[in-house]
């Protein structure tokens, strides 16, 4: 668990957000309400800086709501 833990440290550690505006292809940008992970500050964040991009949020779901 703590090379798991210690691995995805790293990921969040990583600032892409200056290559966002790169991004030209149509994009959603999903989200569960209920993330313990990645806020909604986190994904507005994505939705502001891909051009064009739109948020939908999913009320209950949770980080990977999507599997």
């Amino acid at each position: 668990m703590r090379v798991w833990r210690d691995a995805f440290a790293g990921f969040l550690e990583v600032d892409h957000s200056a290559l966002l505006g790169r991004i030209r292809s149509p994009t959603l940008v999903t989200w569960g309400a209920c993330d313990a992970i990645f806020t909604r500050a986190d994904q507005i964040a994505l939705r502001d800086g891909i051009a064009g991009a739109t948020l939908v949020t999913y009320a209950g779901g949770g980080h990977g709501f999507h599997w």
